[in-house]
């Protein structure tokens, strides 16, 4: 029986793993690695894409780039029995700034994708206090502007925000990381999700491991050190020391690059000078290297030459796009504005209406209140009235009776004065009587004199008799003079008495009188009405102008230098927030330099400046000696 031979597949099953998607192909068999990177670039509609790469582990377990020229199955790609071939679509090379250099929205999305995940891991070391920076930009890119009222605390508890190490450093809760975080994203408010990865990449650009491929290489000496390739050139680091380059040598400085096996050669483009040499532990590593070489070498020359056609239609179309944005977010904020400000007056309004509804309420309820009163005081008036009524009469009744006893003494008078008349009269009679007496008794004494005789018995006999006849004489007129007295203070009494009457009467009646006006001052002590208007209406217009709110549009960002002096000292004032909670015994290697550089005030463009100064003849010197 003859074994039947297997025909080699015509095709192969790829799956890319993106930074936000996974997608699956299936190529050629003999499609090399430009097709594959075109058909990817091409499905998710990037332009710019030679910033990027497919990356993937090779057969014998190491990282490797797919290389464009070559077919993909001549690549060391590591095969499995009805299993798609796994590539990672990367990130490749990392512009000088990105603000300046990436253009298309996508792109930096993918940057921005990236570098999140590079420092969330820890592959890029990231100070706590700018960790806390990047996680309010990577919320304000996700969740748009800050509303207390949508994002109660505890919004950020299921998100991956901060790196392990630096929530380890810190003797700090979920929502006292989450308050210091919220602090910052609550100034980002009107910033636009491709504006939040913008600026988280733009602080991130400031990281020292940012953008950097590093690889342990050693020295003539022997020595470990690690050799760092980004954008600006090739740098050497001590073993202990990713942060700070000791010596720096730019692309410009840079005339070749070749390798031969584990040996790497770089050739400066002073010709006096020594070539740069180090050893790597593999040739697998030298290969990538030299990728790494080649390609920030082309991007650095590519930087400085007049843009190509494509980028500048990218960027007019950018720029373009950005504007269309600016517009759409510019119209949307006002429309926003219009809409809480319609809400505000809403709200105004209601609140007023609610206020006119009380006042009404409370004016209903007065109004009542003054109905009450004013049938209190209309049956107080009646009550008064009937009261006035009644002292008419009665005053009535008193002024009759006065006109009675005035009458009445008017009699009595006449009464008195004829009395009087009497009295006189009866005294004349009595005087007159008197008189008659004393003259008959004078004739008396006379006769008895007369026919008396003797001078001594006749004198004491006429003592003797007018002893007796004075007392009576005496008696008499006392008794006359006694009488008339006692009948005028008879009479003086009665008039007296009828005087006494009418007065009192008199003053009763006038007691009695009610005052003048007196239903009018009940009326108004008792009543106290809600205080009206001329027209009598209450007046419930509210005091002054509803205010107009106005917001001024977002401002353009400043210049790099200002923002970035910004955002530094923005981090200084957290880290000084953040100082008496960390725990210093979980400090690393990497927090220790950091703090170091920040005490000398350096950061990344200085340090890499520094390591670029000195002629290239003594920097490798310097580096043969590390």
């Amino acid at each position: 029986m003859l074994a039947v031979a297997k025909m080699p597949k015509k095709t192969l099953d790829v799956q890319v793993t993106t930074l936000d998607a996974v997608l699956e192909f299936s190529i050629e068999a003999k499609s090399n690695g430009k097709q594959l990177f075109e058909q990817v670039t091409r499905t998710i509609g990037l332009r710019e894409v030679w910033y990027f790469g497919l990356r993937f582990t090779d057969n014998k377990g190491y990282t490797s780039w797919l290389r464009s020229d070559k077919k993909v199955v001549d690549q060391n790609i590591k095969l499995q029995e009805r299993q798609p071939i796994q590539f990672h679509f990367k990130v490749k090379f990392y512009p000088e700034d990105v603000s300046e250099e990436l253009v298309q929205e996508l792109t930096q999305h993918l940057f921005y994708l990236q570098v999140k995940e590079a420092v969330l891991s820890e592959d890029i070391y990231c100070s706590p206090e700018a960790s806390v920076l990047l996680a309010s930009y990577a919320i304000q890119a996700e969740y748009g502007d800050y509303d207390p009222d949508i994002y109660q605390p505890g919004f950020l508890s299921n998100e991956r925000l901060l790196p392990k190490r630096v929530i380890d450093q810190y003797q700090m809760t979920q929502d006292m990381w989450e308050e210091r975080i919220t602090g910052w994203y609550a100034q980002h408010k009107g910033m636009l999700k491709e504006e939040a990865e913008m600026e988280y990449l733009k602080v991130a650009q400031d990281l020292e491991m940012y953008g950097i491929n590093y690889f342990v290489i050693k020295n003539k000496k022997g020595t470990q050190l690690w050799l760092g390739v980004d954008a600006f050139g090739l740098n050497i680091y001590e073993q202990d020391d990713q942060l700070s380059p000791k010596i720096s040598f730019p692309w410009g400085e840079i005339r070749n690059v070749e390798y031969h096996g584990k040996k790497f050669c770089i050739m400066p483009t002073d010709k006096r000078s020594p070539s740069f040499v180090f050893y790597v532990a593999k040739t697998r590593t030298s290969d990538l290297i030299m990728q790494l070489c080649i390609g920030n070498h082309d991007m650095f020359m590519k930087r400085r030459r007049l843009d190509t056609m494509e980028v500048q239609q990218m960027k007019a179309q950018a720029k373009e796009e950005r504007a269309r944005k600016l517009a759409e977010r510019d119209r949307l904020e006002r429309e926003k504005q219009a809409r809480l400000e319609a809400e505000r007056r809403q709200m105004e309004l209601e609140e007023r209406l609610r206020q006119m509804e009380g006042e009404v309420r409370k004016a209903i309820h007065a109004r009542m209140q003054t109905e009450e009163t004013l049938k209190m005081v209309t049956e107080q008036v009646k009550v008064a009235q009937e009261e006035a009524q009644v002292h008419a009469r009665k005053n009535l009744e008193a002024e009759e009776e006065v006109r009675r006893a005035r009458q009445n003494a008017v009699r009595s008078e006449e009464e008195r004065m004829a009395m009087e008349r009497k009295v006189q009269q009866v005294e004349s009679a009595m005087h007159a009587q008197l008189r008659h007496q004393e003259v008959a008794d004078g004739v008396q004494r006379v006769d008895h004199d007369t026919s008396g005789g003797g001078g001594g018995g006749g004198g004491g006999s006429g003592a003797s008799g007018e002893g007796r006849h004075s007392p009576r004489h005496q008696a008499s007129g006392s008794a006359s003079a006694k009488s008339p007295s006692s009948s005028l203070t008879g009479i003086s009494a009665v008039s007296s008495g009828s005087s006494s009457t009418t007065g009192n009467t008199s003053t009763t009646a006038t007691v009695a009188s009610p005052p003048s006006g007196a239903g009018l001052d009940v009326l108004t002590a008792n009543s106290s009405p809600r205080p009206l208007t001329p027209h009598g209406e209450i007046d419930l217009t509210p005091n002054g102008d509803m205010e107009e709110l106005s917001k001024q549009l977002e401002k353009e960002s400043q210049a790099y230098q200002e923002r970035s002096r910004y955002i530094s000292d923005q981090l200084s004032a957290l880290k000084t927030q953040m100082d008496d909670l960390k725990m210093e015994d979980r400090m690393t290697r990497n927090d220790l330099l950091h703090e170091e550089l920040i005490r000398l005030g350096n950061n990344k463009r200085l340090a890499l400046d520094k390591s670029k100064t000195g002629p290239q003849k003594t920097r490798i010197a310097f580096y043969e000696e590390l």
